[in-house]
């Protein structure tokens, strides 16, 4: 076998063991004498390919940025991910594109996104190729030779002073090489390592790190503090990453923050680290101030500047490389249109993602921006149905459906007559991933939604990732409760989920993979690969819903949180509530933020199919408070909770029993149930062989047997017995109403 070969783009070895390209113009005689220098970079992350009407007006603000910071002392830094799951005027043209308007914009250097790795190595190594920058991962080698595949630094010369920037990629893009080749190293062992070596043989002046890797709160605004109490990804590279790095240029988790960082081993010294979201919706400036006597950075500061507003012919006029971004993205968009202009089908309305930072407006959600994947979304519900629908024809045909929000990476936007261009079906599945179908367990179901609160491989945390459900998959949690056992009630067509019981699912390839942490994805088994790619499926999914009516968004919610007042946790947590007792919860995070989501108002308790009456709903929550009668000892209750006007229903199934005497304790929370109501899983049909730290669906533990009996897990719980009983529930307090709360991400 031939020795596949990294691109070529770096220039010296330096000190043996690192490849890295240095560019060093003569230093002026009035740079040497100055005290202090300030370094400026323009900073993108998360790209993506973004070749559309706003490419130009992105180029005009990382040119502004230049221009305020000084040309001569300005370098222009990504953390990857420039491309890959791009838009169709991109992708159509194998992200050539891209790397032109990238070249036109003079870009400095590049770290290696997982994404861009995701197109294919030979893909990647072309488009390198094309590129007059540096892609740079310091901890990216061969699997066989642990030779670098790419180059690890890049130094430039800035002001008269020497800039190094080191690239590392995120250690989790291994799950997309399982046969070990390349190879990915420690993100933060590689980083320092690199660094020293730099600082040993005095290459550098300043050094910073592009690093496609991160985290991110989900509730911003937060601050250092938060971030370090949360631990994870982002707070080990803060207090991790040598104090000879003195900015960090960080990505991949889609979030936005910047933080002035206590520098490890300093009392007073912060340093910048930054990352602006995606899809250069923001752009991120960092100023480094140099002072060249004690030859250290004194001071730094660091913002996210939003997308310019400027005319585009304002822009072009005043900035050369602008001009030269709108001649390339006006011929890939005329391509494009060309090739990717007819309908693929039609839809009422627009069918989106997420969106953060928008308002309700007439009692609609509007405006923000698009592509948050910690929040369940229409176009999420509608992808996730199409991977449970167009495998009906299988044998054993899927009974859900899951999809990785990662996966879809764009909005569907009718035009006046409703039709929906093929080039935006095919924008949504940048990636082109496999549909696929295999066996759940409902243990397994769960642990997988167990890990929408991320851990990576090595277990450190890194945020929030929602995943995308079909319409007859519901869930309840709550994330106040351990990690591990945060969901609290899983139902499939209304029935309660059964921890042992086999199901079927259609989803995306990468979830078997493991990727975007959903490590349990990989233990699943029966798997059937469809033959399909996800773009094609959808493709003719969306044709064949719409042939007869247009397609109307779902608002429907799959995930709420459900809390227990402390008087009924322990009711809840012994799967049978006593006749007399009181159960008072609050419910939230009942609305959807796609473009068009109604905003909900009323909420309809229903005990066995006889409705109680209703509660308000205030920013997307309510609480409720239900008195058990004695008609419903012995019975098996279905209490449903339903949403107007978008139509989320939340179900939670209990017991009724029998009235406590005077004097009788209520059930310990902490008491296991009996293990004889648990049904023990199959163990000869799950022999998957499974990884470090993943428990199987017969661990002793709170994913199966422990959470199959219990209240508050509501695994293996008997569904309702159809007994309408009018007087069976009062609703005691209505119209009392929460402020909405916002889900927390704990380590």
């Amino acid at each position: 076998m031939s020795k596949r070969r990294g691109p070529r783009m770096w220039g010296a070895l330096a000190g043996g063991a690192a490849l890295a390209l240095t560019l060093v113009p003569p230093v002026t005689a009035a740079a040497a004498e100055r005290d202090t220098s300030d370094i400026t970079f323009a900073f993108v992350n998360d790209f993506h390919g973004r070749i559309d009407e706003n490419t130009v007006k992105w180029a005009g603000t990382i040119e502004q940025i230049r221009a305020a910071g000084g040309a001569d002392n300005t370098l222009f830094v990504s953390a990857g991910d420039n491309f890959g799951n791009s838009l169709y005027a991109s992708s159509v043209q194998g992200d050539t594109p891209t790397i032109d308007v990238l070249n036109a914009l003079d870009l400095d250097a590049s770290a290696v996104g997982n994404n861009e790795l995701f197109i294919g190595y030979d893909q990647f190594t072309k488009l390198a190729h094309e590129a007059r920058f540096p892609f740079l991962a310091a901890n990216m080698v061969n699997g066989s030779t642990g030779e670098l595949e790419t180059g690890a630094y890049s130094v430039h010369t800035v002001d008269g002073l020497r800039v190094a920037i080191i690239g590392v990629t995120t250690p989790d893009t291994h799950v997309q090489f399982p046969a070990g080749d390349p190879k990915f190293l420690a993100t933060i062992d590689t980083l320092n390592r690199t660094a020293e070596e730099i600082e040993h043989h005095d290459l550098a002046d300043l050094t910073v790190a592009v690093v496609h890797d991160g985290g991110g709160l989900q509730s911003p605004p937060a601050t250092v503090d938060d971030e370090l109490a949360q631990g994870g990804v982002l707070a080990n590279l803060m207090t991790q990453t040598s104090p000879l790095v003195d900015a960090l240029f960080t990505g991949h988790t889609h979030a936005q923050y910047v933080y002035q960082a206590p520098v490890p081993g300093s009392s007073e010294q912060t340093r910048p680290v930054i990352q602006t979201g995606s899809f250069g919706q923001m752009i991120g400036k960092v100023t480094l101030r140099y002072d060249r006597g004690s030859q250290t950075v004194i001071s730094s500061t660091a913002e996210l500047v939003p997308r310019s507003t400027v005319p585009d012919t304002v822009l072009v006029s005043q900035f050369p490389r602008v001009a030269a971004v709108e001649r390339i993205v006006d011929e890939a968009l005329l391509h494009a249109e060309t090739t990717g202009n007819t309908s693929a089908g039609r839809a009422t309305a627009p069918i989106t993602t997420a969106f953060s930072g928008g308002q309700v407006i007439d009692g609609r959600y509007t405006g923000g921006l698009t592509g948050q994947r910690t929040l369940e979304s229409a176009l999420g519900t509608l992808v996730a149905n199409m991977f449970r629908d167009v495998q009906q024809d299988q044998e054993v045909p899927p009974q859900i459906g899951l999809s990785l929000p990662n996966f879809i990476r764009s909005d569907l936007l009718p035009d006046a007559a409703g039709d929906v261009p093929v080039r935006q079906i095919i924008d949504t599945f940048g990636i082109r991933d496999r549909i696929t179908s295999a066996d759940i367990t409902g243990a397994q179901l769960k642990r997988l939604l167990e890990q929408q609160w991320q851990r990576t491989a090595q277990g450190e945390a890194q945020g929030y990732v929602q995943l995308a459900l079909s319409d007859n998959l519901t869930y309840t949690y709550d994330d106040g409760r351990p990690e591990g056992d945060r969901i609290t009630s899983i139902t499939v067509d209304g029935e309660a989920v059964d921890a042992a019981q086999r199901y079927r699912v259609g989803l995306t390839g990468g979830i078997l993979l493991g990727l975007v942490n959903f490590h349990e994805g990989s233990t699943l088994t029966n798997v059937t690969d469809s033959g399909m790619l996800d773009v094609e499926g959808f493709q003719q999914y969306f044709a064949a819903l719409s042939a007869q009516t247009p397609i109307a968004p779902s608002f429907v919610k799959h995930g709420v949180k459900f809390v227990a007042a402390e008087r009924s946790a322990s009711l809840l947590a012994g799967a049978e509530v006593a006749a007399g007792r009181t159960l008072e919860f609050d419910i939230s995070e009942l609305d959807l933020t796609s473009t068009g989501a109604p905003e909900n108002t009323r909420l309809n308790v229903v005990v066995n199919d006889t409705e109680l009456g209703s509660v308000n709903i205030v920013d997307g929550a309510a609480r409720v408070t239900v008195e058990v009668s004695e008609a419903l000892a012995g019975t098996n209750v279905v209490l449903k909770l339903g949403a107007e006007p978008s139509g989320t229903v939340v179900t939670r199934h209990f017991r009724g029993a029998r009235e406590a005497p005077d004097g009788e304790q209520e059930p310990d929370p902490g008491q296991k149930p009996d293990p004889d109501r648990t049904p023990a899983p199959d163990s000869k049909y799950d022999q998957t062989v499974r990884p470090p730290g993943v428990p199987g669906p017969d661990a002793p533990s709170a994913d199966a047997g422990d959470l199959a009996a219990t209240g508050s897990q509501l695994f293996g719980l008997l569904a309702c017995g159809g007994v309408a009983l009018g007087a069976g529930c009062a609703l005691l307090v209505s119209r009392r109403a929460l402020r909405k709360l916002h889900r927390g991400v704990e380590p």
